[in-house]
């Protein structure tokens, strides 16, 4: 499958050898975050203008959760795979970075790093994360 996110909020799964959609959502106020996907939990997921973190299901475009975040999320998350559990990285605009449980949303870990526009890198147990203008990068280990 193929998964595009537009600006509006449409988010549309297309069947990767026809082109044929397979399923459309529509996320009210729109995005502009790329999506993550969790292959063991089968999600997909993106943030909205709307202050929401979105969690669908990835072959049938179902909403599996929702989550208030408190402020818009403009970048792609990031699904980390790990032994036992799946986490989401996100960052909203606002300056959080969190670290959430991908199956139950319980927040594992946070840091507010000022304004978030980038999406989050892990490389080797490392977050890096760079803020909008002269507040840095970081990098934090997990």
């Amino acid at each position: 499958m193929v998964y595009i996110v537009t600006w509006s909020g449409r988010v549309v799964a297309l069947d990767s050898h026809t082109g044929r959609l397979r399923w459309d959502y529509r996320i009210a106020g729109g995005s502009e975050s790329s999506p993550a996907l969790s292959r063991r939990l089968g999600m997909l997921i993106l943030g909205g203008f709307d202050g929401y973190l979105y969690a669908l299901d990835a072959k049938t475009g179902r909403l599996v959760w929702r989550m208030p975040m408190g402020s818009a999320i403009t970048s792609a998350p990031v699904v980390v795979e790990g032994a036992e559990q799946d986490w989401v990285i996100v960052d909203t605009q606002s300056g959080d970075c969190m670290v959430l449980d991908a199956k139950d949303r319980r927040r594992l870990s946070a840091w507010k790093l000022g304004e978030l526009r980038a999406a989050p890198i892990v490389a080797q147990g490392v977050l890096y994360q760079a803020s909008l203008g002269d507040q840095g990068l970081f990098a934090i280990g997990l």
